[in-house]
């Protein structure tokens, strides 16, 4: 229904207005034209299922529903405007464009807000909300509940929990005995189901009343140990499977998103930046110490597999740079070397590892190989850190978790951080994330040495 519709106004601002402005003359109708045709509905098909934009607008946060619709759209501009970079075909000028596009933008916002909270509202005006009932007691019940009877865009009438046993201060419409009587006379429209607290004689049973009813079943799972997790429904062969997911950079429209602007990111600076800075630090390593320009040492990534980390050098050589993490005032640190460290400049080569896919420019820190069998011994939830590619910052560089780790509290405040960035990221703690590493590095680091 919902792609249906926003079919009908992308086809209404870029088919139809194609059509009126050659006044729908036969001749407007060409293989070019069937072509972009095509293509734009195609398109607009495979991005809104990468960015999954018609899962159900009832459940969906609101901002949240509305930030992946307003990413969808400029993903799908993006893509839009490359046809015209590949197949010529005389369109309308970009000035009329661009007109379009806020009007398609306008309307699929604007109708997404009014399924997300107008119609919810009108229901609960009317009286025409749904009526729902949970069938067994536990926290997660409650909160449940809590949700139907609190949230100010549900359009669900809670009616109350069947349990075991009488429920005291919570709305109690009978034992589990009762609940084929109640569905026989009463009309409900939801029945949550909570398994988990229902006795196993009696799973079956009640199954089977819930399944004799014209209503619609939801299977609530107890995944209170996991709640900061996305959760994934799969059906492998007629068996259904729960994948908890416990960072959105594990959704492939996130992927694209963060794979495109490091791509962006990284190509500006090595054009930019890279391409005149790095023969100067070579000639400089040259004369001054007889050595290259850049220092490559593994590192732990993504699933942990190892990869050559780029830093322009900033040591003498040594054996041990492997091992020991730089001390302030390193006696292997050469002067030149003392101003890359302090300015941050030594990292910058770690673009070409972005670009390459092998790193970030936002996400947990890599740490050598020696350290991270260390830290993973040390600390249980460490190797979380190694589900997403490593960063050139991160969260926990800018909330002051930046250096060696030389005692188990900067080792655990460290990767507190990092988890809390991958199970909430966010495009917008990115950019906050980058714009605070730079404003740092203007004001200088303590902890850079």
């Amino acid at each position: 229904m919902m792609l249906l519709l926003d079919l009908m106004f992308l086809n209404g601002c870029f088919v139809l207005t194609y059509w009126i402005h050659y006044q729908f003359a036969q001749f407007a109708i060409t293989p070019e034209f069937v072509g972009f045709f095509v293509y734009i509905n195609l398109l607009w098909m495979v991005v809104s299922r990468l960015f999954q934009t018609y899962r159900s607008i009832r459940f969906e946060r609101a901002l949240k529903m509305l930030f992946i619709n307003f990413a969808a759209i400029v993903v799908f501009f993006f893509l839009f405007l490359m046809y015209f970079q590949l197949i010529t075909f005389n369109y309308l000028n970009r000035d009329e464009l661009k007109y379009y596009f806020v009007v398609f933008f306008f309307l699929v916002m604007v109708t997404k807000t009014v399924m997300r909270f107008i119609l919810p509202f009108l229901n609960r005006i009317l009286n025409h909300r749904r009526v729902a009932i949970i069938v067994g007691y536990n926290s997660i019940a409650r909160e449940l509940s809590n949700f139907f009877d609190n949230d100010t865009w549900s359009d669900y009438h809670f009616k109350g929990f069947f349990a075991d046993t009488k429920l005291k201060h919570e709305p109690f419409l009978g034992t589990y005995n009762n609940l084929k009587p109640y569905l026989e006379n009463d009309r409900v429209d939801d029945i949550f189901l909570l398994l988990s607290t229902i006795p196993m004689d009696l799973k079956h049973q009640i199954v089977e009343i819930a399944n004799n009813q014209s209503t619609n079943i939801h299977l609530v799972p107890d995944l209170s140990y996991f709640n900061s997790m996305n959760v994934s429904c799969f059906t492998y062969g007629n068996i259904p499977v729960l994948q908890l997911q416990r960072s959105p950079l594990n959704q492939h429209h996130n992927i694209i998103i963060k794979r495109i602007f490091d791509l962006i990111v990284s190509a500006i600076v090595i054009i930019g930046l890279l391409s005149w800075l790095t023969p100067l630090i070579w000639l400089a390593n040259r004369l001054l110490y007889k050595t290259g320009v850049f220092y490559k040492q593994w590192r732990n990534g993504l699933n942990n597999k190892p990869f050559r980390c780029y830093k322009y050098k900033s040591m003498y050589d040594n054996d041990i740079a492997d091992e020991n993490t730089a001390l302030h005032d390193d006696p292997r640190t050469t002067s030149l070397g003392k101003f890359l460290r302090k300015t941050s400049i030594d990292e910058l080569p770690q673009v070409l590892n972005v670009f390459l896919g092998q790193m970030s420019i936002v996400e947990p820190r890599p740490h050598m190989l020696k350290h991270t069998n260390e830290y993973r011994k040390a600390l249980n939830q460490f190797m979380v850190r190694h589900i997403v590619r490593p960063g050139m910052t991160g969260l926990a560089q800018v909330n002051g978790f930046r250096g060696g780790i030389f005692d188990d509290a900067h080792l655990m405040n460290r990767v507190k951080m990092d988890i809390h960035y991958i199970e909430n990221w966010t495009f917008w703690m990115d950019i906050k994330t980058i714009l605070i590493t730079m404003l740092t590095l203007v004001k200088g680091e303590k902890n850079a040495y």
